[in-house]
Formats: structure tokens, C-alpha cells, sequence
């Protein structure tokens, strides 16, 4: 999961005006002396140490320190709120503005993005009252340690209070910076720019309809035989090959690190130079850490493809959360999941863990790790069923901002939507309700997100096997940099000058289209299972 802040980013320029970016053009500012330059470089520097101490939080720091960590979240983000609003910033941002328009000819797109994102920023930080700020910030980071004792004890209950303070306290935001559009529609903003919840609900309802008769014909086939996964795996035998995939992958060591944590998560802190992520470790299933890591190295990826012209500027992270999740879910799951990539790699796998996997072929194993059913959990899903995890959150947070639902409700509602989708019911609270971090730190609104990445991830393979015909052959004899290579290219090392579906029109030539998505995994579980 990436890392989100609070925070809004860039508007674009329009969709028509989408064009190939230049993958050798050098990106410069013409701003880099004006006032606005060192004040967003400065609220740059803020949200790093922010993501630090989070990261901190989550990985290294003592129980002992939760109270006292959350009081200072609670003053840091008190600080950066004071300094992202600022008398100085809007004049800044002004001067900035008047610049643009009269000489517009001696700016690149790097200034207009960095104007851009500095103005809608400042404007929506501007309608947060300080005191609210500073409450949201100590409350998020309280629930946090609330949300992980309450998973361990599978207690509901326990986590309910933290809860239903963060709705309300999401609510009042989503008041506070659109008093005239519906609670959700201003939260998907938030991580999402630029696109329209209709538009992500137009996918979403797509794919439900597309995956709902896929996945009854492959309940009707014979299922794959994945019992063998089921073993004894140690934690520090698996953390071992989880770096040596790194390695593999192309991970950068030397700005980033591996750690293990409750929920996994990537974060930059000084992008390209420190990008950091995070694994969970099950001792009886390897596959799970080995697609965690691939999933945040997607993430880590693109953090550390981000020219470095952009460091240290409001512009110098992943455009959307979409866009973000494309790159995790393509090493994840187009990569990571493919017949190719680990009729080269599947040595080093049995090497690692000759029981089971000396004893098992590269093909069942591929077979095995594609089997599709529904599940509990979302980040175990399999590529098919995934999207409908999706859609239940998607549902219950819709409805809970709109106060059809109330906190209460949540595991039986929870516990019914995952039988009426997937044909499951979660044992307990720690496996159903409570098994995502996101509402502890507020992130409503930001699952859809996950859907649209994957659909943008089908549609930038498209285009990058059509640019690169023999992908998987390339893949096969144990090559991966030039999968990163292209992606640097078209994607990473533009930060986010383009907005998420301006920057999918300029690669692939046209904006979200969940067809190719839907392609993509009716071809591969018909190969998969023998469909005919």
C-alpha cells in the first residue's frame, strides 16, 4: 500500500492537449529562484519527515511510544499546516501565476505543473481549520496502534470508538473543502484528481460485470491443487530470498531498505533517493511474503524512477494513487504471476526452499499461484477475485459517508457482502472487517483506487509489449530491466507533471479503459483453467 498524506495535488492540462512525453527531454524549472520554489521545497521537506515518522511507527518504534508519538504527529502536522497556509505561500503562488501568464513561452511544463499543484493545495489546505488539522493528525495516528491490537484480538468492539471518531472527522474535511458535493466525491478527489467518481464507478461497475459470469466458469471447472504451497517457511529464510528477488527486480538497496510490518506498505521519504517498503511474513506461506514484496517494489519502483529534477518539489512523488497502484500490481501480478518470469527465476526458488519446490514442477507451481477462488483476504486475493474486494469496501464507505450505515453495522454488513460476492464469511472480526489499515489513518476514499490501477497496469502492458514484442521471451531468459527501463520512461521519472489519465492518454494514447483489464484476465484464466 502506498503511503498517502493529507494532501491534494496537481490539476493538468485537458485531456486534448495529451501528447507522447519526450523520454529524453530534460525536465528543469525556470521558477527554481522564485520565492514559491523554496516554500514548496520547504513543505516538501515537512511531509517527508511526516512519512518518516510513520514509517518509524509502523516498523521500528517501541509499543511503549505510541502516546507520545501521536502527540507529535499531532504538533508536526500542526506545523506543516501553518506553513502550507501561509500569507507568504499565496502571495508566492500569485506572483508565481502572473509570471506564467504574461511570459508563458519561458516556462516548461515542470512550472506549470508545480504552479498548479501549489494553488490547489493551498486553496483546499486553507479551508482546514488549524484545530482540525491537528486533531485529524493525533487521531489517526492513536487509531493506528488501536486498529493493531484490535486485529490481533479480533475485537471489533475495541476499534469501534477510534473509528467512528475518524468518520466524523472525515466528514467535517470533506465539509470543510466542498460544502456542495457529496462526502465521497470529495475524498476520491483527494487521491484521484482530476477524475470523476462516475467515471471510476463506470469501471468498477465494468468489471463486476465482466468478472461475476468469468469467475462462475471457472467454479464450474476443476479446481488447481495448490496444497503443496502449505509449509514450514522460516521468517529469516524468507526475508533472505525476498531481498535476493529485489535484487533481481532491480531494487535500489542503496535508497531503500526491506522491513517487516502488520500491514505491508511502501513510502518515499526524499524521492528517488529513499524509498522504502515492508512485507509481512506467514511462516506456512512463502507466496504471500514473495507477492508482497513484488507488489511494494512496484511502488518502490516508481518512487525511485522520479527524474531527480523533481526531488524535494510538490511534483516530486507518483501522480495518483491509481497510477501508483499500476506499477505495484504489474510486478505483482502481470509479472510475478507469469509462466515467464519464473521459468527463469523459479530456480532460485527451489534453491531457497527445496522442500516443497525441488518436487514441484515450474508449471504447477505457476498453476498454483494463478488459482482463483473466492477468499477473505484482499491483499491474498487472487487477480480475478480482487476487484470485488474492491467494490465491498467501495460500497460500505460510499454508504458510510453518505450516513446510510453506521460504524456499528460494519461487520455484519462486512460478513453479508462477502458471502453475496465471493461466497465466503470472514470467522471473525480480525479476518473480516479489521484486516486493512486504511480507515485507522482516514484513507476513505482511496480504495477504487486499486481497481483503477489495475486496469491502468493491463492498459500500459498493452502498450509496452506492442512497443516491445518480445516481452516475455526476454522475460523468460531472466531479463527485467528493460520492463523498468520502459516504465522510467513513460511513467516514473515524470513525478506528477501529468495528472494520472492525462498520463495514460500521452503513453498509451487514450484515458482508462477497462477493457483491456477485462481482456487480460478472461484470456489468461481461459489458458489458466482450459476454458473453452
Amino acid at each position: 500500500m502506498q503511503r498517502t498524506v493529507y494532501h491534494l495535488m496537481a490539476t493538468t492540462t485537458p485531456a486534448n492537449s495529451a501528447a507522447q512525453p519526450d523520454a529524453d527531454a530534460a525536465i528543469t524549472f525556470t521558477l527554481a529562484d522564485a520565492p514559491l520554489f523554496a516554500l514548496t521545497r520547504e513543505l516538501s521537506d515537512l511531509d517527508a519527515v511526516q512519512e518518516l515518522l510513520q514509517w518509524d511507527q509502523e516498523t521500528q518504534m517501541p509499543s511503549g511510544a505510541n502516546a507520545v508519538r501521536a502527540e507529535q504527529v499531532g504538533t508536526l502536522e500542526g506545523i506543516v499546516h501553518e506553513r502550507g497556509t501561509a500569507a507568504a505561500l499565496g502571495h508566492a503562488i500569485v506572483e508565481a501565476e502572473a509570471a506564467l501568464a504574461a511570459q508563458s513561452a519561458r516556462f516548461t511544463e515542470a512550472d506549470r505543473s508545480l504552479v498548479r499543484n501549489a494553488r490547489r493545495d493551498f486553496d483546499q489546505k486553507t479551508k482546514l481549520p488549524a484545530d482540525y488539522v491537528r486533531e485529524r493528525a493525533a487521531a489517526t495516528s492513536a487509531a493506528w496502534s488501536t486498529w493493531q491490537s484490535a486485529r490481533a484480538n479480533k475485537d471489533f468492539g475495541e476499534f469501534a470508538p477510534s473509528l467512528t471518531h475518524i468518520v466524523d472527522l472525515t466528514r467535517r474535511g470533506a465539509q470543510y473543502l466542498n460544502p456542495n458535493a457529496e462526502p465521497y466525491e470529495v475524498l476520491f478527489d483527494l487521491f484521484e484528481p482530476g477524475m470523476t467518481l462516475a467515471t471510476a464507478t463506470a469501471a468498477l461497475d465494468a468489471l463486476r460485470a465482466a468478472t461475476v459470469p468469468l469467475l462462475k466458469r471457472v467454479q464450474a471447472a476443476q479446481q488447481i491443487d495448490n496444497s503443496f504451497l502449505k509449509g514450514d517457511y522460516p521468517e529469516a529464510k524468507q526475508l533472505a530470498f525476498s531481498r535476493e528477488l529485489l535484487g533481481i527486480l532491480g531494487y535500489d538497496f542503496t535508497r531503500g531498505r526491506l522491513d517487516t510490518t502488520a500491514h505491508p506498505f511502501a513510502t518515499g521519504i526524499g524521492s528517488p533517493y529513499d524509498d522504502r517498503l515492508t512485507t509481512r511474513i506467514h511462516v506456512d506461506d512463502v507466496v504471500s511474503c514473495i507477492m508482497s514484496v513484488m507488489h511494494e517494489c512496484g511502488h518502490a519502483h516508481y518512487e525511485q524512477g522520479i527524474d531527480p529534477a523533481l526531488s524535494r518539489t510538490p511534483i516530486g512523488g507518483g501522480t495518483s494513487s491509481g497510477i501508483h497502484e499500476s506499477q505495484s500490481r504489474t510486478w505483482e501480478n502481470i509479472i510475478g504471476r507469469s509462466d515467464a518470469f519464473w521459468s527463469a527465476h523459479y530456480p532460485a526458488l527451489q534453491a531457497a526452499f527445496p522442500e516443497p519446490f525441488a518436487r514441484v514442477a515450474v508449471t504447477d507451481f505457476v498453476r498454483s499461484i494463478n488459482r482463483a477462488e473466492g477468499s477473505l483476504i484482499r491483499v491474498e486475493a487472487d487477480e480475478l477475485t480482487y476487484n470485488l474486494h474492491i467494490i465491498i469496501r467501495f460500497e460500505i464507505e460510499r454508504d458510510l459517508m453518505a450516513g446510510k450505515i453506521q460504524v456499528q453495522d460494519l461487520p455484519a454488513i462486512w460478513n453479508q457482502k462477502y458471502q453475496d460476492y465471493l461466497g465466503v464469511t470472514p470467522p471473525d472480526a480480525g479476518d473480516g472487517v479489521l484486516q486493512d489499515v486504511h480507515w485507522s489513518a482516514g484513507l476513505f476514499g482511496y480504495f477504487p483506487t486499486y481497481s483503477l490501477g489495475n486496469c491502468y497496469a493491463a492498459q500500459f502492458n498493452a502498450k509496452m509489449r506492442a512497443d516491445i514484442p518480445d516481452t516475455d521471451a526476454r522475460l523468460a531468459a531472466g531479463e527485467t530491466a528493460f520492463v523498468l527501463e520502459w516504465q522510467h520512461a513513460n511513467i516514473h521519472r515524470w513525478g506528477s507533471i501529468y495528472q494520472g489519465d492525462d498520463l495514460c492518454r500521452r503513453v498509451t494514447g487514450e484515458g482508462l479503459n477497462p477493457t483491456y483489464l477485462i481482456t487480460y484476465l478472461t484470456e489468461k484464466y481461459e489458458r489458466v483453467y482450459g476454458l473453452k
